[in-house]
């Protein structure tokens, strides 16, 4: 046994060295980026399922809790803090409106992706029915 590299002989009796460990270091390369991009996959669907419970939150808070739109914006920042934080929340930002009986709450989010994919636009919006008080209208 020697300790130089392999050597395999193909046909013609020429040899072929070191194609071995180009090949494996080329599976590597192919398979971190997929393993990546999976990953990525992965944090991009929980980041937006995150945004979904942070809009219905917010809604919740001036709709049926009887809050202000300053108690939506509040109740949605904090679920999203809660749950996501750091730098993937940055890029999102809340808007709550009303109109007449329901409130509509929509979030606008650039999710950042691992480098060799490309970022994420996400838009997702909740409406709420407003509660009625006892003479049956619209709670103010």
């Amino acid at each position: 046994m020697s300790g130089g590299p392999e050597t395999t002989e193909v046909a013609g009796g020429e040899t072929e060295q070191g194609f071995t460990i180009a090949s494996a270091m080329w599976v590597m390369a192919v398979t971190l980026v997929l393993v990546t991009g999976f990953a990525d996959l992965f944090v991009q669907r929980y980041a937006q399922a995150v945004i979904r419970q942070a809009t219905d939150e917010g809604a919740r808070a001036w709709a049926v809790q009887g809050g202000t739109a300053d108690d939506c914006l509040a109740a949605a920042n904090d679920a999203v803090d809660d749950l996501l934080g750091g730098p993937m929340a940055s890029g999102i930002t809340f808007s709550c409106s009303a109109n007449g009986a329901t409130v509509q709450v929509t979030a606008n989010a650039t999710l950042r992706s691992l480098p060799p994919l490309p970022d994420a636009q996400f838009a997702t919006t909740s409406v709420v029915a407003r509660e009625l008080d006892e003479d049956g209208l619209v709670a103010p």
